[in-house]
């Protein structure tokens, strides 16, 4: 009976033992879990702070790229300028005639006004009459200088021998890197308010520019 208590006591003991250890090991385990969670936690508070920080930095940089858009935005414009050309009586010889002048200028201005680029053409639309007023051999089609290219025929007549539309690209050439105001302000001949005086040009421009450049004029203020 005495050796069936001691093993009953010795059993107790082992089981308040491996109690005892299991609740110390259970406790160091729990200890290293809160640690992890712990640091899990730090961890993602600090992703979180960067996360917002580069959400923070990527709007700031967003309105700064919208702002310098919009600041360096270029601006177009379209202007057109008609202009009557020429006006001829009806006889019994020949019939009359009556030409309108349409020029239109495309123009492009970086954010400081400066023309980047530039185009003209124009439109010269005549109309023969009889002598009882009634239209004489109305043309089946109506081409701008630029759509007749070496068919206009200035070259044959020019001093320079250069084609219109040769001129007015040379003319365009010259204007880009200008502001409107400049370009609008070049110097014309004296008593000659339709010729330019400019040297450069003298050897590629005769054209008479009035009315390029209030086409150019309108399409400046037209620009968006």
């Amino acid at each position: 009976m005495k050796k069936g208590l001691t093993l009953t006591v010795v059993l107790l003991v082992a089981a308040a033992v491996l109690a005892v250890v299991s609740f110390v090991q259970k406790g160091d385990i729990q200890k290293q879990l809160d640690a992890q969670t712990a640091k899990v936690a730090e961890l993602t508070a600090q992703v979180d702070s960067v996360k917002a920080e580069a959400e923070a930095k990527a709007a700031e940089l967003a309105a700064q790229l919208e702002t310098a858009s919009a600041a360096g935005q270029d601006k177009y414009g379209l202007g057109i300028n008609t202009s009557i050309g020429s006006v001829a009586d009806a006889t019994a010889e020949k019939p009359g005639a009556a030409q309108v002048n349409t020029t239109v200028c495309s123009l492009v201005l970086d954010q400081n006004g400066v023309i980047k680029a530039v185009t003209w053409d124009m439109q010269q639309t005549k109309i023969q009459f009889s002598l009882e007023g009634k239209p004489v051999d109305l043309p089946e089609t109506l081409k701008t200088k630029l759509e007749l290219g070496a068919d206009y025929g200035m070259a044959r007549a020019s001093a320079i021998v250069k084609e219109w539309n040769e001129q007015i690209e040379a003319f365009a050439q010259y204007c880009v890197g200008k502001t409107v105001e400049e370009v609008l302000a070049i110097p014309t001949m004296e008593g000659d308010a339709e010729h330019h005086n400019v040297e450069e040009l003298k050897t590629s421009v005769t054209i008479g520019i009035s009315g390029y450049l209030a086409a150019l004029q309108e399409a400046a203020a037209n620009a968006k």
